[in-house]
């Protein structure tokens, strides 16, 4: 199997599980609009914010690791990697089981939403080291059915909870567990079995260094990735009030499409980076920036001319500002995508403190932003400084991994890809003019198409070739 094939393989498989988490995200906005106030929805939006904070740190990041050591190793090996670290989550699950229940009853928080909440995280621990694990054994298959269990399960749990029960706050908690909880099951069933003769709650001192020494880093990175990308739910409860935090939440899914196909790309891609790192060749790296810029501009624009109508007939009426905070979000997005790229470079030749360091950086940015422009700008701020973040750290990094592994970008193709989606942005938050928008779109096509005519020309031949072929 050449590489392109694998990496399109394991694309395919990643899509089929996480086109449905993520469509059903963004479909289940409209739901939670009029199931759920602004206020509530805002809330709600907070204790996922706290919950995908809790996981990195309560697990150490364990599971990012399970991945890495686990890739390319000999069985024995892999096994004892995996045992050392669902065991030391084990752990890390009970600490975190004490210190939560203490916290809810010294600081008199509401106990049925925080003992739903500290299970949900404990089954999301467990769940991203067996998914992790999955693929690091090449169960690709095991891992997309896992994902689908849970889309499904939640959505289950939405229509109970939510729509028929009316348990509000509690009812969209309780769903995220529900989901956890069955397809944390289903990995147990599945992979367990046939990986091993017999689990050992046990592990290594020496494979825990080596994990710890690699995961640690990972650690502050994804609390300094909350601090770029959930921290302003925070700033915009302190300076604008919950409700401004529920227009921001329902903007923020709308780049979700987008985000949709670079996280299936990411996740298949990172396995094919590490593969890569055997290779004196980088031209294929090349070939898949390239393509990611040129895919990434055309999704963009095209969700940009589509956002005001989608929101203005989707959404109820409170949510009808949310158009505006759209189109900065939506560059925080691509940038973040750019920057993940060169950020698989680093994970790949276990450079995890120069990803903990680029993220700090953008981290320092996005509040300093947040403190001095919220006040004024409100939620235009948050979404403002989220992007700056995004493009400062990838821009880091970019320049920064040419030490380590260099990639050849089409400069022109970036920079004029950029500039059309820069363009649009800034007129779809100035001018109500759709016609412009339009022409930015055709333009920003026009422009992806010619700079990659001879790929298309050469994809062209072979289909050709395969047709006389066949005849």
């Amino acid at each position: 199997m050449n590489k392109l094939t694998k990496l399109l393989k394991n694309s395919g498989l990643f899509a089929i599980s996480t086109f449905g988490s993520k469509i059903l995200s963004f479909l289940m906005v409209p739901v939670y609009s009029y199931v759920l106030s602004t206020a509530e929805f805002g809330t709600a939006d907070i204790y996922m914010t706290v919950l995908n904070l809790l996981v990195p740190i309560v697990s150490l990041s364990i599971f990012d690791a399970i991945f890495r050591y686990a890739i390319n190793n000999t069985k024995e090996n892999s096994v004892e990697y995996f045992e050392t670290g669902i065991t030391f989550s084990f752990i890390a699950s009970a600490v975190f089981i004490i210190l939560g229940v203490v916290f809810t009853f010294v600081f008199k928080q509401n106990i049925v939403n925080n003992v739903v909440l500290i299970a949900t995280v404990i089954f999301q621990v467990f769940l991203s080291a067996l998914q992790q694990f999955a693929k690091a054994v090449n169960r690709v298959s095991a891992f997309s059915v896992s994902a689908i269990l849970y889309t499904l399960s939640y959505l289950l749990g939405n229509i109970l909870f939510l729509v028929v029960f009316r348990f509000g706050i509690t009812g969209y908690l309780v769903s995220y567990m529900l989901a956890g909880v069955i397809s944390v099951s289903y990995l147990c069933l599945a992979i367990l079995p046939q990986e091993f003769k017999g689990i050992r709650f046990t592990f290594t001192l020496k494979r825990l260094k080596e994990m710890l020494g690699y995961c640690v880093p990972l650690i502050p990175n994804a609390v300094l990735l909350w601090i770029i990308t959930a921290s302003n739910r925070f700033f915009l409860l302190h300076y604008c009030g919950v409700e401004s935090n529920g227009i921001y939440a329902v903007a923020n899914k709308i780049p979700l499409v987008l985000s949709l196909f670079t996280s299936v790309f990411f996740q298949a891609w990172q396995i094919s980076a590490i593969d890569e790192t055997k290779e004196k060749n980088n031209d294929f790296s090349a070939r898949i920036i390239n393509g990611l810029v040129s895919m990434s501009a055309i999704g963009s624009s095209a969700i940009l001319l589509l956002s005001k109508f989608v929101v203005d007939n989707f959404f109820n009426e409170q949510c009808a500002t949310a158009s505006e905070y759209i189109p900065f979000l939506l560059l925080g997005v691509v940038f973040q995508c750019f920057a993940s790229f060169y950020g698989t470079i680093y994970i790949a030749y276990k450079k995890t403190t120069a990803v903990m360091t680029t993220s700090a950086v953008a981290a320092i940015i996005s509040v300093i932003g947040n403190v001095v422009l919220m006040p004024k700008y409100g939620v235009q701020a948050a979404c403002f400084t989220t992007m700056i973040s995004f493009f400062v750290m990838w821009i880091i990094r970019m320049v920064h991994t040419r030490k380590i592994y260099h990639v050849r970008v089409n400069l022109p193709l970036l920079i004029v890809s950029c500039l059309l989606i820069c363009i649009q942005a800034v007129l779809r938050i100035t001018v109500a003019s759709e016609l412009l928008q339009i022409l930015c779109s055709f333009a920003t096509v026009a422009i992806v198409l010619f700079f990659n005519r001879k790929l298309f020309s050469q994809l062209l031949k072979k289909r050709k070739g395969e047709a006389n072929e066949n005849n």
